[in-house]
């Protein structure tokens, strides 16, 4: 239904979930990057997103700049591999 990959943002700390669950409904798989979540489930949620032909990760406005400085060290930590 959403070819590719697609970054949702919403204003609500609860809204993430309830927009994945409403897209698994229709068949869509979401991923929700959750501020809350442990930093090891963080990198693990990136990681399947970036790695994934398509798909859809929900976050919340203030997640994107932590989004930002996680995935800069996944990339380094991928350099030292």
């Amino acid at each position: 239904l959403l070819p590719g990959k697609t970054l949702i943002f919403v204003d609500d700390e609860k809204e993430p979930y309830r927009l994945q669950h409403f897209l698994e409904q229709l068949g869509i798989h979401a991923l929700v990057y959750d501020m809350t979540l442990p930093i090891k489930a963080r990198c693990d949620i990136l990681e399947r997103f970036q790695n994934a032909e398509k798909g859809v990760l929900i976050c919340t406005d203030h997640t994107l700049h932590m989004a930002e400085r996680l995935q800069a060290e996944l990339g380094k930590q991928s350099e030292k591999e």
